[in-house]
Order: C-alpha cells, then structure tokens, then sequence
C-alpha cells in the first residue's frame, strides 16, 4: 500500500526479545528516518516500549507506535481485530502518512 503511493518502507520482523536485538535492527534502518513499531499486545505492556526507548537512544529518530491501545480486548476473527484496532494494512498505511506528513 505504500510502495502504491511512492513511500519506501523497510518492514523488520523481531524473532526474539532476548536479548533484545537492538543492534541488529538498527543497522537495518535509514538514517534519520522515522520509525513505526507495531505490535499485537497493549499498550505499556510489551517490549515495543523498550525497543522504542533503544532505538531513541542510538538512532536520535523519532519513533512512533502502534498497538491495541489500553482498553480491554476486545473479541472477532483476526481480520477484525486487525482492522478494529488499526493494525489492518490500510490502517498501518495511513498511520505511517501521518508520521511521515508531521515529519515535514
């Protein structure tokens, strides 16, 4: 969906959370660019908080998240969670044009 409209976007995959593979993933990203960690639990609640805090720390981008918020969990097949809590690619989509537009 963003390639469709001209963003370039690198989508990194986390296989283990420890230890947690800051390094790695961070050789993996462009410079000054921003990032979007999206994640399947709630919010305060996984290591999206932490990676976000280390990629801060030794990249100096700004990092922005998305996850299932605070709320209590809602129930559905998960198409509808997805789209329900905005991790649906067309959600993910707009989530990351609006990260991009308040970079400019």
């Amino acid at each position: 969906i963003l390639a469709q409209q001209g963003i370039q976007a690198t989508v990194l995959r986390l296989l283990r959370v420890t230890p947690l593979p800051v390094d790695e993933l961070c050789s993996n990203m462009a410079p000054g660019k921003p990032v979007v960690i999206m994640e399947e639990t709630q919010a305060n609640c996984g290591v999206g908080e932490a990676l976000a805090y280390e990629i801060r720390q030794r990249m100096n981008v700004p990092v922005s998240t998305i996850n299932l918020g605070k709320q209590y969990v809602t129930h559905g097949n998960i198409n509808q969670l997805y789209a329900h809590y905005g991790l649906d690619g067309q959600s993910v989509a707009n989530f990351v044009q609006e990260v991009l537009s308040d970079e400019n």
